[in-house]
C-alpha cells in the first residue's frame, strides 16, 4: 500500500494527513476512523511509494545520490498530525524555499 504525493495541491503530505483524517479532500466527508498510526501513514507518503514504482533508488530517503525534494517543518507531525502544516521550508530541485510566500501566492495564510 502507498500514497500518492506528486502533484498534490499546497503540500505533498496532504494525502499523509486525508489517510489518517479519513476525509475525503474534496466532499469533505469523513469516511470512518483511520486504522494507520502517523508513524505508518507518513512512511506510507514518503518511502513505499517509491518501491511500488520501481524507483526507491532514486526517491523516499535522504541520501547521497537520491533525489530530495522535502518539506522541513518546525514540529514533530508524529506529536500531533496538524504539525504538517508548519512547514518552513521546502526543497524542491535542490533549491531552498521558504514557504510563506508560496503560502501567500496560492492565496493561503501562511501558517505559524
Amino acid at each position: 500500500m502507498a500514497l500518492g504525493t506528486d502533484g498534490v495541491p499546497i503540500s505533498m503530505v496532504w494525502t499523509v494527513w486525508e489517510a489518517l483524517a479519513r476525509m475525503d479532500g474534496d466532499t469533505h466527508q469523513r469516511h470512518g476512523d483511520s486504522q494507520l498510526t502517523r508513524e505508518e501513514a507518513l512512511r506510507l507518503g514518503t518511502q513505499t511509494g517509491h518501491w511500488v514504482t520501481w524507483n526507491e533508488d532514486r526517491y523516499g530517503s535522504i541520501e547521497p545520490g537520491k533525489v530530495a525534494d522535502l518539506v522541513v517543518l518546525d514540529a514533530n507531525p508524529l506529536d500531533d498530525i496538524h504539525n504538517i502544516r508548519k512547514g518552513r521550508w521546502v526543497v524542491a530541485n535542490g533549491r531552498l524555499f521558504d514557504v510563506a510566500p508560496i503560502w501567500r501566492a496560492a492565496g493561503f495564510t501562511a501558517p505559524r
